[in-house]
């Protein structure tokens, strides 16, 4: 049996509470820095992407060319930053496992119309979504799960006459063409 005298006991409770203020402020300062990261992050995103055209739709005989954003990081940018889009284009997302996905506006400098999809189908459509002019920015979404979104420049959805029901038929571009550059 190990025994200790009342110094020993003493010196190893401040040994063992010295070594949990420590760790709870390592993981404190690791915390503060994530958060940091998290919060300044979107606002040191200056990135303009202009992504390959890998894929369009037709729809009342028009072609509408998407750009689509695979990765995180494109995802991520989407059409921040940019300009405008061009009526005949458009920005798409694969939403894998399918799941209401949050669609905000940060760092737009547009207005666009996002089309929420599962299955080819029109679920849910937003006309005109703003940019975000607040700190927190309002989020849109389809209220069901989706595989997929579109974005279209603003009152595109209406020049298409898109309906919640309606059956796009997305098809891969074999060849993907690089987007021309933004100005």
């Amino acid at each position: 049996m190990v025994s200790f005298n009342r110094k020993t006991l003493f010196g190893l409770i401040v040994l063992v509470a010295g070594f949990m203020v420590a760790m709870a402020s390592v993981e404190s300062l690791e915390q503060s820095v994530i958060n940091h990261i998290s919060q300044s992050q979107p606002q040191a995103v200056l990135d303009v992407q202009a992504l390959p055209i890998a894929a369009q739709f037709r729809v009342n005989n028009r072609v509408i060319k998407l750009e689509v954003a695979r990765t995180i990081q494109e995802r991520r940018i989407g059409l921040m930053n940019r300009p405008r889009i061009d009526p005949d284009r458009g920005m798409g997302f694969a939403v894998s496992p399918p799941r209401d996905v949050e669609i905000w506006m940060k760092q737009m400098r547009f207005p666009i119309d996002i089309i929420f999809l599962r299955n080819g189908r029109i679920k849910a459509i937003q006309l005109e979504a703003l940019p975000c002019q607040t700190k927190v920015c309002p989020t849109y979404q389809a209220g069901t799960p989706i595989d997929q979104v579109i974005e279209l420049a603003a009152g595109q959805a209406n020049n298409l006459d898109l309906k919640v029901g309606d059956l796009l038929t997305i098809t891969q571009i074999q060849d993907p063409i690089q987007a021309a550059p933004l100005k």
